[in-house]
């Protein structure tokens, strides 16, 4: 088997953006209001009042 690159790892790629997101989850809940933006759409994340978080994804003007 022939070894792959790291960008022609998906599941390595995909694992980072799963941590990335899952980091930012716990940092709303902890911190309060996060918002971040990648390639023109910006995701915020807020907690909820009931718990939770809510998710907002908004396209970046």
């Amino acid at each position: 088997m022939k070894q792959g690159h790291i960008v022609h790892n998906n599941w390595l790629l995909g694992g980072l953006a799963v941590a990335i997101l899952a980091a930012t989850v716990i940092l709303s809940t902890l911190a309060g209001d996060v918002s971040l933006e990648v390639a023109g759409v910006s995701m915020s994340l807020q907690p909820h009042e009931n718990g939770g978080v809510r998710v907002f994804f908004v396209q970046a003007p």
